[in-house]
């Protein structure tokens, strides 16, 4: 892989159903492959990605004994911090290099499913 697969959002929702097939295929084939995708056309201003950022790597520069108190044990990573290690490349043992912070739905309007993922 030479670089991040990339999507535009534009052509999922241009009304041109060749544009939304190509979106469809290219954000599986990443997701599927690799893992991941960068994301373009979501009309998030400059301004609001950079404070994404800034707000981001505030929290992944703090000491790892805080950041482990978001770390959710028993859903697998599927919502807040998962250090390093905690996830294996498709067919490897060793862990990944890689810290995240998982975002999902929100599940208020079901007890059931908002208990398992809080």
């Amino acid at each position: 892989m030479s670089a991040i697969p990339s999507v535009n959002l534009e052509d999922f929702i241009s009304g041109d159903s060749t544009r939304k097939n190509k979106f469809i295929k290219e954000i599986g084939s990443a997701f599927e492959n690799i893992g991941f995708v960068a994301l373009s056309g979501h009309f998030l201003s400059e301004k609001l990605v950079g404070d994404l950022y800034s707000e981001i790597k505030k929290f992944f520069d703090l000491p790892q004994e805080t950041k482990d108190k978001y770390e959710i044990e028993g859903i697998g990573g599927q919502r807040g911090y998962t250090s390093f290690g905690k996830e294996h490349a498709k067919g490897r043992t060793e862990g990944d290099l890689k810290e995240f912070w998982h975002f999902g739905q929100y599940v208020e309007d079901d007890p059931k499913l908002e208990k398992a993922y809080p």
